[in-house]
């Protein structure tokens, strides 16, 4: 086979975006692209925050040192920043915590894992090399069984992201006016432990 562009290759295998997606799996790429691209506008303005609150003036400099860090890894360095050289009220920390304990979680969990429907079309299953799929029928005892996630919990943690990415901007102008990371008036609540 010769080389050849992506999209030349889509065309000749007659590859259509509908056709790609299993109508029993719909949901669940909508579930998880929403999740992801509100996790993915937040972690941008935790990395916004931590340029501002490290002092970095230079932008390219800053990225060649975040680029490719983990998000668990940018709050805590955000934190440790806020409090070195100004400070991080409880509003925003609190939140922060949500974010860590709940939707890195989460997103991990969809980075490192194969989510699959499970019988019941409330619920979807994470499943791996030792977490076999519930309806599989070969399973020997060395599998466990795999994780289950409601599909509501996706998109609601999603939903608590698309705020949060509106409190950390509201955090960056608290700074502005005095040299402080807080909310005045956060948008999200915070989220009791447990979910997902």
């Amino acid at each position: 086979m010769l080389p050849m562009s992506l999209q030349e290759w889509v065309k000749s295998e007659a590859f259509t975006r509908d056709g790609c997606v299993n109508p029993e799996y719909r949901d669940l790429y909508l579930d998880i692209g929403f999740f992801t691209v509100q996790f993915a506008a937040c972690e941008l303005n935790i990395t916004a925050l931590l340029q501002v609150a490290t002092q970095s003036n230079d932008p390219k400099s800053f990225d060649l040192l975040v680029s490719g860090m983990d998000a668990r890894v940018k709050v805590s360095r955000f934190r440790q920043a806020a409090k070195l050289y100004s400070s991080l009220g409880p509003l925003l920390s609190e939140r922060l915590d949500v974010f860590e304990r709940q939707a890195i979680k989460l997103r991990n969990k969809l980075a490192h894992g194969t989510l699959i429907p499970s019988k019941d079309p409330q619920v979807y299953e994470i499943v791996s090399v030792l977490k076999q799929p519930e309806s599989v029928s070969n399973r020997t005892d060395r599998h466990e069984r795999p994780e289950r996630i409601r599909s509501d919990r996706i998109w609601q943690l999603g939903a608590w992201l698309n705020l949060f990415a509106f409190d950390l901007a509201h955090a960056m102008l608290v700074w502005g006016f005095n040299s402080e990371f807080e909310l005045r008036t956060p948008r999200t609540p915070v989220l009791l432990a447990g979910i997902p």
